[in-house]
């Protein structure tokens, strides 16, 4: 998988799309090309885009003059489409000519009546517009996080819950994410916080991600409920299976309990009885983060978490685009706000005892306590530890 990106005067990432090499055909806008040229070219070269083919591009530079004299006045300028002299037709006979892009938009200035007179960064702009247009050229990138983000955030803001890139890094930097950490995550952001958070943790740590569709929730409540509601007899054959079976799945969930170093919640979801829930895997005094669209929703998760944590703050992050070139710097004038705020704090002993023994208890009461947990449990209340048969 690659990142495209296509030329534009004003981001770099302008246009940028995933493209996933498997597929046949690419499209973005104009340009259409076969996926398969794609293999073997070099990340950060540019290609341009000609007749279903790419052909390696060079994009000139711009040379800006610091001491040169601005010249030119738009004041008399009336934008109306008899200041080209080329009409559409004249443009598409020259496409079919086989002219270039460059030299197109060459053509384009020469005829242009106004250009002349316009002031000298407009005529730089409409270099860069007309360009933009008629140079089928694309940049191929790097797939990292940062060029993920700005793909899925211009076309698909909706699959990354509307995040936005200064927001996803504070996240990482308040989760504490560095190698050898033992991180939860639960996401609802198309894959996107669990690979920036695998980055974070380093090629030697260890992921494991359980898919879960929200759509298979009610299937398997309703199984749970029948469970509950129904009493079958079992074989004596068959519980010394089960009992394993109880037995290993336990240990399992025994090893999370207390034990991993922070959390991150970022799903489209009521986050309270989610953050709760995973609240119990946290050791005391570790951080946990949670990003939501809806800053309501973690007004009222923070009002039920933050008796039993400490330093629980509710933040919103602010990011403007500038353009910082010579004598003409100022911020961008359009932008698109984002909802989106953090809830994140600390969690304390209180938080860890009181979410692993509501668990615990959970446990026993499904499947019966391990010997090494009623142990545990008996030497709290100070009752005589009972011994238990093994199974047959």
């Amino acid at each position: 998988m690659v990142v495209l990106s296509a030329l534009c005067p004003t981001l770099p990432h302008f246009g940028a799309c995933l493209v996933d090499c498997v597929k046949r055909h690419v499209r973005m806008g104009k340009i259409r090309f076969n996926s398969k040229h794609l293999i073997g070219t070099a990340y950060g070269e540019f290609y341009r885009v000609d007749r279903d083919r790419l052909i390696p591009y060079v994009p000139e530079e711009d040379n800006d003059d610091e001491d040169a004299a601005v010249e030119g006045d738009n004041r008399g300028i009336i934008a109306t489409k008899a200041n080209q002299g080329l009409d559409d037709q004249a443009i598409q006979n020259l496409k079919s000519e086989g002219v270039t892009g460059e030299a197109l938009v060459q053509t384009l200035v020469e005829n242009s009546k106004t250009f002349k007179q316009k002031h000298a960064f407009t005529r730089e702009k409409y270099i860069k517009r007309k360009k933009e247009i008629h140079v089928n050229a694309v940049q191929i990138l790097r797939p990292t996080i940062r060029n993920l983000h700005d793909a899925f955030y211009q076309h698909f803001p909706d699959k990354i819950a509307s995040i936005r890139v200064d927001t996803l890094a504070s996240l990482l930097m308040r989760a504490n994410v560095q190698p050898h950490s033992r991180v939860v995550v639960f996401e609802t952001c198309s894959g996107l916080m669990t690979a920036a958070v695998a980055r974070q943790l380093g090629a030697e740590s260890k992921a494991t991600i359980v898919p879960f569709s929200i759509s298979e929730l009610s299937t398997v409540l309703a199984q749970r409920q029948a469970l509950v509601d129904r009493t079958e007899a079992i074989p004596d054959s068959d519980v010394p299976n089960m009992f394993e079976g109880h037995q290993r799945d336990r240990a399992r969930a025994h090893v999370l309990l207390g034990q991993c170093d922070s959390l991150i919640v970022a799903a489209r979801y009521r986050p309270t009885n989610i953050v709760q829930s995973l609240l119990k895997l946290l050791a005391p005094s570790q951080p946990f983060v949670v990003y939501h669209e809806y800053r309501e929703l973690l007004v009222e998760l923070m009002d039920e978490i933050k008796g039993a944590s400490v330093n629980v703050n509710l933040a919103e992050n602010f990011l403007r685009y500038y353009q910082v070139l010579e004598k003409r710097t100022h911020p961008l004038m359009t932008t698109e706000p984002r909802p989106g705020s953090l809830l994140y704090g600390t969690t304390t002993h209180r938080t860890a005892t009181s979410c692993t023994r509501t668990l615990y208890e959970r446990a026993v009461a499904l499947h019966g306590p391990t010997s090494t947990q009623d142990s545990a449990a008996k030497a709290e209340s100070g009752a005589p530890e009972a011994k238990r048969p093994c199974p047959a």
